[in-house]
């Protein structure tokens, strides 16, 4: 039996499953190298990963080993939930974005078909005096009009993606199909649109990664990194929602919910549970009365192309967000992300700060537990928890609130280990 301690072992299970997968990159570039990319920075590169990060036990994976603003994530999060495509409703000094977006207002004219005109022209909020007006200009062939791209455009990425995807809006219908049916196979979520995916031209390579040229066309600044998640519910057996229970203590007013009656005192009681039927029927019927969550909700996360350094903590934390918020809202129990990764990877200019990373993550004698998620409504009586999309809405439980309805508690980290992105 091998007794050898984890190297990572003084870390949280999350930050545990990110450390070795940083240190197998590391290794992977000492021993091989770097290969060219996009960007022409370099990276060292694993394909076909998968993480899970297990929330059932309250826990919430943003790592430990480096720190992780939650507060710049939770704002890029209600960015893309409220369908935001310009980094000027990001947030206050978030700049998370700004080498992708424009630096000024672009004004250019737009070719529009003979189908365009006559939509604008019979749109039902022009007035019939404006709809005579703009006659004339569509039969006389004037195929063109004026479109101001705005500073701080990044062209229709996620927010626009996953809010309008050619009229559908995606969160929505998932949130309805997820209430209706949630052991569906349907309830995903896609940001990979090819008809507004950036312009290559292989005589000008340069364009690929001319940011005001793909957006002032209409394109993508970048092609999506994270292009797809799927959620998933299955049903609770009745010791996980006892667990639940436990696990959640004073939250949503559980502390009035008193298992004891049943002998249920600890979690060590639920592991060897033994009722009679008739005891059973009547644990379930309580669990009912007092709104338990009788669903685990699962999300799981498939991104093409990860930069590890800088954007997987970032995304590991706001798609952990974004399942809690659905969950939440439909009233069932948060279980698993799992992360599936395509090109994962590092740049090179990262390597040299992720092996500091990692160096001292090995010699530090301190104890990283996993922060988690402070989510409390009691505050709030008589307010019904709403649509994921709104849960950041001031105007929902008043002002004072804004972005204070999910905090974080608990989390420790190693430290600041500043990187560049590559952009």
């Amino acid at each position: 039996m091998n007794t050898k301690p984890q190297t990572f072992s003084n870390f949280d299970a999350h930050t545990q499953q990110y450390l070795n997968l940083v240190q197998e990159i590391v290794d992977i570039h000492n021993a091989q190298g770097s290969v060219q990319d996009r960007t022409k920075v370099g990276r060292t590169r694993v394909f076909g990963k998968e993480l899970i990060f297990n929330m059932t036990d309250g826990s919430f994976p943003l790592i430990t080993c480096k720190h992780v603003p939650f507060r710049l994530m939770k704002e890029e999060l209600f960015w893309f939930l409220q369908g935001s495509t310009n980094v000027s409703t990001l947030g206050t000094n978030n700049h998370i974005w700004d080498k992708w977006a424009l630096k000024w207002d672009v004004p250019v004219q737009i070719p529009t078909t003979l189908s365009d005109h006559f939509a604008d022209i019979f749109n039902p909020d022009n007035s019939l005096f404006e709809k005579l007006m703009k006659l004339p200009k569509a039969l006389i062939g004037d195929w063109s009009r004026k479109h101001v791209y705005r500073k701080g455009d990044i062209g229709p990425m996620y927010g626009k993606t996953w809010r309008n995807f050619d009229g559908v809006d995606q969160l929505a219908e998932v949130f309805e199909l997820l209430q209706r049916q949630p052991y569906s196979a349907r309830a995903c979520v896609s940001a990979w649109d090819p008809k507004n995916f950036p312009i290559v031209k292989h005589d000008s390579p340069w364009v690929e990664s001319d940011y005001e040229y793909q957006v002032t066309n209409g394109k993508m600044a970048l092609n999506p990194c994270h292009a797809f998640f799927q959620f998933l519910g299955e049903p609770m057996s009745l010791r996980e929602r006892c667990k639940w229970v436990l696990t959640k203590g004073d939250d949503y007013n559980h502390n009035r919910i008193k298992l004891t009656a049943y002998g249920i005192s600890t979690f060590e009681d639920i592991e060897t549970l033994d009722l009679w039927k008739s005891d059973k029927d009547s644990l379930t019927d309580y669990l009912d009365a007092w709104n338990v969550p009788s669903i685990y909700l699962s999300l799981k996360l498939t991104q093409r192309s990860c930069d590890l350094g800088l954007g997987a903590p970032f995304n590991i934390a706001s798609y952990a967000l974004l399942l809690n918020m659905y969950a939440m809202s439909l009233n069932y129990a948060v279980k698993e992300l799992i992360y599936s990764l395509g090109d994962c990877h590092l740049y090179t200019n990262q390597i040299d700060v992720m092996t500091e990373m990692l160096d001292t993550a090995k010699s530090s004698t301190e104890t990283f537990a996993a922060p988690y998620l402070v989510t409390d409504f009691s505050n709030h009586t008589g307010v019904t928890i709403p649509y994921p999309w709104e849960q950041f809405n001031f105007a929902v439980f008043g002002e004072d609130d804004k972005f204070k309805i999910w905090e974080l508690g608990g989390y420790k980290s190693l430290g600041v280990f500043k990187m560049e992105a590559a952009a």
